[in-house]
């Protein structure tokens, strides 16, 4: 069973929520692995340079 965890510092309780609110989950069968999220949504972005996510605070890197 995968285990995903997340760490953050939220800025209070009411945002934490909202922040978990807000995630979405899609499940991918291992067969469907390459071809629905490798071959679609990677690396096209990993070929042309393109970072997948947005850093806002220095301190994430």
């Amino acid at each position: 069973m995968p285990y995903i965890r997340i760490k953050a510092y939220p800025k209070d309780q009411a945002t934490k929520e909202k922040v978990v609110e807000a995630i979405s989950i899609e499940e991918v069968a291992p067969e469907d692995w390459v071809e629905t999220v490798e071959k679609a949504e990677i690396e096209p972005h990993y070929r042309t340079g393109q970072r997948l996510w947005q850093a806002d605070d220095a301190s994430c890197h």
